[in-house]
């Protein structure tokens, strides 16, 4: 199969221009200003955060003596963390999706400018065709690869709580009430109905 200079030129030009093939990451293959990561953290910083949390949430849920309020505490930070994580994922597979997309612009419009040259023989259609699939494969798995680096562990569970503590702050036995004025020292207070059932 033979091609013609020209359209070699294109779809070989093409080709190796795009993100895929010149080896660039997911999130260098796109300058577009919609896709911001100045503002979301980086995944494995956020990752990292979280599994610091969580393993200080861990700590403080399985110490028997750590008060309600610690475990409270402990879990929002884990939350917090968490969020930031799914944060940064999502910024991730936005990066991802971009990239994806300029690699299968790149590829068609490429092969679009193969088409159009006058005098294509049906074997560098064919050629085309294959180049054209090979990229959009490539950069299928390049975003699949991606999603699959960004998958998010377990959100964190909440503690167990210990029973609520009394607020007496005498810290004995709750007293019992004291009768009624006028009613004699020992004895029960009588019904309101004059004690007749």
């Amino acid at each position: 199969m033979k091609f013609r200079k020209p359209l070699a030129l294109v779809l070989g030009a093409a080709i190796a221009l795009t993100p895929l093939a010149i080896g660039a990451p997911a999130n260098a293959a796109t300058t577009d200003s919609s896709v911001n990561t100045q503002d979301s953290p980086n995944f494995a910083d956020a990752l990292a955060a979280y599994n610091a949390a969580n393993a200080a949430l861990a700590t403080v849920a399985a110490d028997v003596n750590a008060a309600n309020a610690a475990k409270q505490q402990a879990f929002q930070a884990a939350n917090k963390a968490y969020k930031a994580l799914t944060q940064a994922a999502q910024a991730g597979r936005k990066l991802a999706d971009k990239a994806f997309q300029v690699a299968t612009k790149a590829a068609k419009d490429a092969f679009k400018l193969a088409m159009s040259i006058p005098g294509v023989t049906a074997d560098q259609k064919l050629a085309a065709n294959n180049l054209l699939t090979a990229a959009i494969t490539g950069a299928a798995a390049a975003r699949d690869a991606a999603y699959r680096a960004l998958t998010l562990p377990q959100a964190p569970a909440a503690p167990v709580l210990g029973p609520k503590q009394d607020k007496n702050p005498k810290g004995g036995a709750l007293s019992q009430p004291s009768p009624p004025a006028g009613a004699p020292a020992g004895d029960k207070p009588k019904p309101p109905n004059g004690g007749n059932n």
